[in-house]
């Protein structure tokens, strides 16, 4: 899909701008267009509208966030891998709700040509074996091709993922993950098949108050 995300805006002019809300943990994305006049010149005779532009790309980020298995469906959850190292705070301080008037601590940020980083993102996902939808047998990681070693790392990752969100082994399977017995497995340092550490990735990334992880970062040892 990166060819898409370059495709969808060559100018590199759109911006995803977030709102990091300390109190709910809570992260929130708008995009916006940073061009100027209402249409855009394209190559060809024709000009597009800014609107249309964004619309585009809100829509490949949901189709890019339901391939990863991201568990909303939505943008926002694309929007939220691609920000993870992209994000520089603009500002932080506390503000008063425009409706509500309730004060409320935050942090804000502007990230530019977010259609190139999201292309970039995609190129990193293809570059790496794993994060394929099908994988061939011969391209699996050691840790799912029956191996009997222990996987010491991938253990410990999945300790700490679990101890941010206050879960034990038996909670994942609550959020679509893999069920109890898969996940005492993992704690254990036993191997695992990788429909099991996808369905993981999507219990993980359905809690919204800690940080998102990826399929690619799970230690293959």
């Amino acid at each position: 899909m990166a060819e898409q995300f370059e495709a969808v805006d060559p100018w590199g002019l759109l911006e995803l701008h977030w709102i990091y809300r300390k109190e709910t943990g809570e992260y929130l994305y708008s995009v916006r267009f940073s061009g100027a006049s209402p249409y855009i010149q394209a190559s060809e005779p024709q000009r597009t509208k800014p609107t249309l532009v964004r619309e585009r790309f809100t829509a490949l980020c949901a189709r890019a966030g339901r391939k990863m298995g991201l568990i909303s469906g939505t943008a926002d959850d694309w929007f939220a891998q691609v920000s993870v190292g992209n994000r520089i705070t603009s500002f932080e301080g506390d503000v008063e709700h425009p409706k509500t008037k309730e004060v409320m601590h935050v942090m804000t940020g502007t990230i530019t040509n977010i259609a190139q980083k999201a292309a970039a993102l995609c190129y990193r996902i293809d570059s790496s074996p794993e994060t394929h939808e099908v994988l061939p047998p011969e391209s699996l990681p050691p840790s799912t091709t029956g191996s009997k070693r222990a996987n010491v790392k991938r253990a410990a990752w999945l300790k700490e993922r679990l101890h941010e969100r206050g879960w034990d082994h038996n909670t994942p399977e609550k959020f679509n993950g893999p069920e109890h017995r898969t996940v005492q497995r993992i704690l254990n340092g036993e191997p695992v098949g990788p429909s099991s550490l996808r369905k993981l990735v999507t219990a993980l990334n359905s809690y919204h108050n800690a940080k998102r992880v990826m399929f690619s970062e799970i230690p293959n040892d």
